[in-house]
């Protein structure tokens, strides 16, 4: 793995091991933090590719996958640490059905998309933890949004 790599696992660590202080949300933190950590390797693999560095991107591309297969696993006993040393995810969890009641709480195929893994499982974790969903439906007046964001920045 590479040193650049291995820098933004070792970033997430502290937040790793502090999650599994929390036994009811362990399993519901990782996946966010995992989410981000994912998000955050894709961005840097493009800039590294906009400088023109492809070597470097090429070795964070092969680490996204190896996250990716984290969302399905059992991450209890797992050491995020150990993906430095070459340790794969093991433990995959059974794979069950979407909980229907999300589609009622957030709307039918919400989480169906392909770049909604990480909410989809997410959202699952919460149900499971019997966490609540909810949701603020409201109207926005554009101009008055428009003339506070303007008046916002003036003010700053």
């Amino acid at each position: 793995m590479s040193h650049h790599a291995a820098e933004l696992l070792a970033g997430a660590q502290p937040l790793w091991t502090e999650a599994a202080a929390y036994d009811e949300a362990r399993r519901l933190l990782r996946l966010a933090l995992l989410r981000d950590l994912v998000r955050t390797l894709h961005a840097e693999r493009s800039r590294l590719m906009a400088l023109r560095q492809p070597d470097r991107a090429e070795t964070l591309k092969k680490l996204e996958p190896i996250l990716e297969r984290l969302r399905t696993c059992e991450l209890d006993s797992f050491d995020l640490a150990g993906l430095v040393n070459g340790d794969e995810p093991q433990n995959p969890l059974k794979e069950e059905p979407q909980d229907p009641r999300l589609d009622r709480i957030l709307g039918e195929g919400k989480l169906d998309r392909y770049d909604r893994a990480w909410e989809a499982a997410m959202a699952v974790e919460a149900l499971k933890r019997g966490w609540l969903f909810w949701a603020l439906d409201t109207q926005v007046e554009v101009p008055k949004a428009e003339a506070f964001h303007l008046g916002l920045g003036q003010r700053l």
